[in-house]
């Protein structure tokens, strides 16, 4: 377990991601957002795509639920009833190829197009993208609160976006990527990698 002891405004995820991604140990990383309820054994089905002989960039599906929907009809209903379900926010690829783009792009300090602008430098540096429709999660919402992703977007300008959806090289970021923190709290010898 990492902490960050330094004060920071609320941001974009991609300097915490960094940090795991240079403390990463398995061959392969999943990269997903904590609250993220999995349907489906998605660390498993992920892991699995993305080992396959031909690589690649394996993405779930997901949907944006209310918790209290997913609490009343259990996790699996609450999943098929929900619409719209993308192929989004889970995402698992070898480690070497996170470590080869240098990581989320941390000159994106707004919210939203951090999965879409990976998923590009991903495909650009030649992994193929594998949709895998077995892993499935539900990113929870809670009372009021609506799919904060379509918000996002919106605060983007559409240069902004273009930029980070359709980047034209897989490599951002400088040498010092992802060392923003380093302290280890916890460590378990016995944890499984993926």
């Amino acid at each position: 377990m990492l902490v960050n002891r330094r004060e920071h405004v609320w941001r974009n995820p991609a300097v915490p991601i960094n940090v795991g991604l240079r403390h990463a140990r398995g061959d392969f990383v999943l990269v997903m957002s904590p609250e993220t309820i999995h349907v489906t054994n998605v660390p498993r089905v992920l892991s699995e795509r993305a080992a396959e002989p031909d690589g690649g960039l394996a993405i779930g599906k997901i949907c944006w639920c209310q918790r209290r929907v997913v609490e009343e009809k259990g996790a699996a209903a609450a999943f098929d009833e929900t619409e719209p379900k993308r192929f989004y926010g889970s995402v698992c690829a070898p480690r070497a190829a996170f470590e080869a783009v240098r990581g989320y792009n941390e000159s994106n300090k707004s919210w939203g197009c951090d999965d879409d602008n990976m998923r590009a430098r991903l495909m650009l540096y030649g992994l193929k993208l594998k949709y895998t429709p077995i892993a499935r999660a539900i990113h929870p919402l809670e009372v009021g609160e609506v799919n904060h992703n379509r918000i996002r977007q919106r605060d983007k300008t559409s240069v902004e976006r273009e930029s980070l959806t359709c980047p034209v090289t897989p490599v951002v970021n400088g040498e010092d990527w992802g060392r923003e923190f380093d302290e280890i709290v916890y460590e378990s010898e016995g944890a499984p990698r993926l």
